[in-house]
C-alpha cells in the first residue's frame, strides 16, 4: 500500500500512547497507529472530547461566541460537520451542555496564552536509499498555545484532577515534541483531511525558531483547576524524554501481546483477533450501532436512559449535595433512520495456558463490626431444590472516566429501584457498597493470596478509608460490618495453594449479532478441582433478599451473565463450574450457589439478561426519565431535564 506521496502509510502515534492505559491492550496502540495493518478502526458515533475540540477551535480560531460555537454542533439525527478538518458528529443535549461547561472553564483557565491553530508533531520522513521506508509522526496531545517564546500544550481532562504525579512516559514525549517538533498547516490539512487519515503524512510549516522553553498542563474541565505536569528549556525536555519516554514510545510502536478489554470496542482488527471471544446471540438482539454493555450500564438505564448514556460516553459524574429542579421533557424526536483489574478474554481451564469526603453521620449505629457471626451457604440445584448448611463463625466529584466496571451496586429489578442499592446508585448506599467492594478487592489482590481475618478489618470503624474515599459514622460502622460478615465465607478461604485466583478481573466477548461488546467485572474468579467459580458480592444493607439461587438474578444480573459466560465458553467450564453469590449484610453473610451448566439455570439467566438488553438496544434516543433517582443522579449538571444556573454545575 503506497500513498500519493510515494510512501507507505505514514506511523502516526499521539503522544499520550506511552502509557499503556490500565487494561489496555499493547497490540491495539500498534494497530490505531498503523494504517496498513488493517481496516479503519470504527468511529463512536458521539465522542465528547471531539465536541469540544471543535467548540474551542471554533471559538479561538474562527471569532464566534460560545454560544455560537455551541449551538454549531449538530443535533441528534444530523449529519455530522467538519471543524478545521476534524468529524464532529451529532451530540446529544447533556453532551452539548457539559461541552458549554467544559469550553467555558478552559478558556477562562487559559486566558493570557496565544492559541495557536496548528499542533505540533515531530515527523520523520525517510531518507533516500534508507532501509526504514515508512514515515512516522508523533503528535503532542492537547491543545496548543504560545506565551512568549514559550510553547504550552494544555491537556483537558473531563473530571477534576488527581493529586500531583511526576511526568510519566506520555508527559514526557509531549513535552519533547513541542521543543523539537514543527507546526502542522492547519489551512492544508483542513482543505483535505481525508488524505492525511488514510496516511499521507501531515502538511508542515516551516520549524522556525525553537522554544525557550516548554510547558505540559493539565486543565480540570470542571472546576478549572491546574497542574503543570513540566515546565524546563528544549534540552531538559529531551533529557526527560531520553530517561522516560522513549521506551514508553517504543513499546507503543512494538505493539506486544493481545489482551481482550475496552479496547476492543474500536478496534480495525477485531474480527481476525484469536483474543477476544465471539458469542453470537449472547445478548439476544440483533442489529445496530456498535456499542458496549455491562451490568454497570443496565443498572443506569433502569433509572433513566440519558443517565445511561452519559455514563457510557464518559462524562464526569458529581454529586451536589442539593437536589435538582427537575422540568418534564417530552420525548426528544427520534433520529431521521428510525430505529433509532486487568483484561482477560476467555478464561482457560485450571492450569493452562483520598478525594471525596462524607460528612460525619450522628446516629449510632445499631450494631458493630462485631456481628454477622452467622453463616449461611445455600447450593440450589436446576429443579429448584435447596440444600443448605448453617455453621458458626458540598459537591464531590465521583468518577470522570468512562471506563466500564460493575463495582457498584444493582439498585434492583428493572424499572424500580431495589433494597440492594438505594434509589439512585450514588447516595449513601452506593458508596458504602464501593466502599466495601473495594476494600474486599485489595485484600483478595494481596500476595500471597490467603482469606480475610479480623486483623484485617478497619482499625476504626467509625472512620476509615479505601481507594480514595471515606466514611464517618454509621456509614462507616454499617460498611465494617459487612466486611466482618464477609470473613466466614471469604471465597479465599481454604483454597488450595497455587489455585489461580482473579481478583476483580473484567472479561469481555463480542456479540458480534448484535454488534456489543460486553464488558463484564466479577468480584473474584477462582477454580477449585480443577472448575472455575465465579463469584459477585451484593450489597443488602436492609437485609438480604428473599429470593434464593436463579431467583436472585433479577437483584444481581452480574452472576446471570457469569452464567451466559460460562455456557458460551468465555469462561472454560470444567467439571464442576460454579456461579456464587454472596448476599452481603451488616448482620450476616450468605452464598447461594447454582450450576451454570444446568438447564433451568441457564434459562433463567438468558431471561434476566436479555429482558436487560432489549429496551437499551432499541434505544436510539436517550431520553430523560425525570424521576425520583433524579435526587442523587450524577450527572444532573448535564441533564436537559434539569433545570441549574449558568456556572458551575450545582
Amino acid at each position: 500500500m503506497i500513498t500519493d506521496t510515494g510512501h507507505p502509510p505514514v506511523i502516526r502515534l499521539l503522544s499520550d500512547t506511552a502509557v499503556l492505559a490500565r487494561g489496555g491492550c499493547p497490540a491495539h496502540r500498534r494497530v490505531r497507529a498503523d494504517l496498513a495493518l488493517g481496516p479503519a478502526p470504527h468511529r463512536p458515533g458521539e465522542v465528547p472530547a471531539l465536541a469540544l475540540n471543535a467548540v474551542l477551535d471554533l471559538v479561538e480560531h474562527r471569532g464566534r461566541s460560545l454560544e455560537r460555537a455551541c449551538a454549531h454542533l449538530p443535533a441528534p439525527g444530523r449529519p455530522a460537520i467538519s471543524v478545521l478538518g476534524e468529524r464532529v458528529p451529532a451530540v446529544h443535549d447533556g453532551v452539548r451542555a457539559w461541552v458549554r461547561h467544559a469550553a467555558r472553564t478552559h478558556l477562562a483557565a487559559t486566558t493570557g496564552r496565544t492559541p495557536v491553530a496548528d499542533f505540533w508533531v515531530r515527523q520523520y520522513m525517510p531518507e533516500p536509499g534508507s532501509r526504514h521506508r515508512r514515515p512516522y509522526e508523533v503528535r503532542a496531545a492537547g491543545r496548543c498555545y504560545t506565551d512568549g517564546s514559550v510553547r504550552e500544550l494544555w491537556a483537558p481532562s473531563p473530571g477534576g484532577l488527581r493529586r500531583p504525579l511526576s511526568p510519566d512516559a506520555g508527559v514526557a514525549v509531549a513535552a519533547y515534541v513541542l521543543a523539537t517538533g514543527s507546526p502542522v498547516d492547519r489551512d492544508a490539512y483542513a482543505a483535505d483531511p481525508r488524505r492525511y487519515h488514510d496516511g499521507a503524512p501531515y502538511p508542515m510549516r516551516g520549524r522556525g525558531r525553537p522554544p525557550e522553553r516548554v510547558r505540559v498542563i493539565q486543565v480540570s474541565c470542571l472546576d478549572g483547576t491546574t497542574a503543570v505536569r513540566f515546565d524546563g528549556t528544549a534540552d531538559e525536555a529531551g533529557e526527560l524524554f531520553a530517561a522516560k519516554g522513549r521506551e514508553g514510545l517504543r513499546a507503543a510502536l512494538v505493539g506486544g501481546a493481545r489482551a481482550p478489554g475496552t479496547d476492543c470496542l474500536t478496534c480495525g482488527v477485531r474480527r481476525g483477533c484469536g483474543r477476544l471471544p465471539r458469542a453470537p446471540g449472547l445478548l439476544g438482539s440483533s442489529g445496530g450501532e456498535r456499542r458496549s454493555w455491562s451490568p454497570t450500564l443496565a443498572r443506569e438505564f433502569a433509572l433513566c436512559p440519558a443517565r445511561a448514556h452519559f455514563h457510557a460516553l464518559g462524562l464526569p459524574a458529581v454529586i451536589d449535595r442539593r437536589p435538582p429542579t427537575i422540568t418534564p421533557l417530552p420525548p426528544q424526536s427520534p433520529p431521521d433512520r428510525g430505529d433509532g483489574g486487568s483484561a482477560a478474554g476467555v478464561v482457560p481451564p485450571p492450569g493452562g495456558a483520598d478525594t471525596a469526603t462524607a460528612p460525619p453521620d450522628t446516629p449510632e449505629a445499631p450494631g458493630s463490626p462485631g456481628r454477622g457471626t452467622g453463616r449461611t451457604i445455600v447450593r440450589v440445584d436446576g429443579s429448584g431444590t435447596v440444600e443448605g448448611r448453617t455453621g458458626g463463625v458540598r459537591r464531590d466529584v465521583v468518577r470522570a472516566d468512562g471506563a466500564e466496571t460493575d463495582g457498584g451496586p444493582w439498585t434492583g429489578r428493572p424499572g424500580a429501584p431495589g433494597r440492594t442499592g438505594g434509589s439512585g446508585g450514588r447516595g449513601s448506599a452506593g458508596v458504602v457498597a464501593e466502599l466495601v467492594r473495594a476494600w474486599l478487592r485489595r485484600a483478595h489482590d494481596r500476595l500471597p493470596r490467603r482469606a480475610c481475618e479480623p486483623a484485617d478489618l478497619p482499625v476504626d470503624p467509625s472512620r476509615w478509608a479505601c481507594a480514595g474515599r471515606r466514611l464517618f459514622g454509621d456509614r462507616a460502622r454499617r460498611a465494617a460490618a459487612m466486611l466482618a460478615a464477609h470473613i466466614p465465607v471469604c471465597p479465599l478461604r481454604d483454597l488450595p495453594a497455587g489455585d489461580h485466583v482473579r481478583s476483580g478481573p473484567t472479561l469481555t466477548a463480542d456479540d458480534t449479532d448484535a454488534d456489543v461488546l460486553v464488558v463484564h467485572r466479577a468480584d473474584v474468579l477462582h477454580h477449585r478441582r480443577g472448575s472455575w467459580v465465579h463469584r459477585t458480592v451484593l450489597i443488602a444493607e436492609d437485609g438480604p433478599p428473599e429470593a434464593r439461587g436463579p431467583e436472585l438474578f433479577a437483584d444481581d444480573p452480574r452472576a446471570a451473565l457469569g452464567v451466559l459466560f460460562f455456557a458460551a465458553g468465555v469462561i472454560a467450564a470444567g467439571p464442576e463450574p460454579a456461579v456464587e453469590m454472596e448476599i452481603l449484610t451488616p448482620d450476616r453473610a450468605r452464598v447461594d450457589v447454582v450450576d451454570p451448566a444446568s438447564p433451568p439455570v441457564l434459562a433463567a439467566a438468558e431471561r434476566t439478561v436479555r429482558a436487560l438488553v432489549a429496551p437499551w438496544h432499541r434505544d436510539r434516543v436517550h431520553a430523560p426519565a425525570p424521576g425520583p433517582a433524579c435526587r442523587t443522579c450524577p450527572y444532573h449538571p448535564w441533564c436537559p431535564a434539569s433545570e441549574r444556573e449558568e456556572g458551575a454545575p450545582s
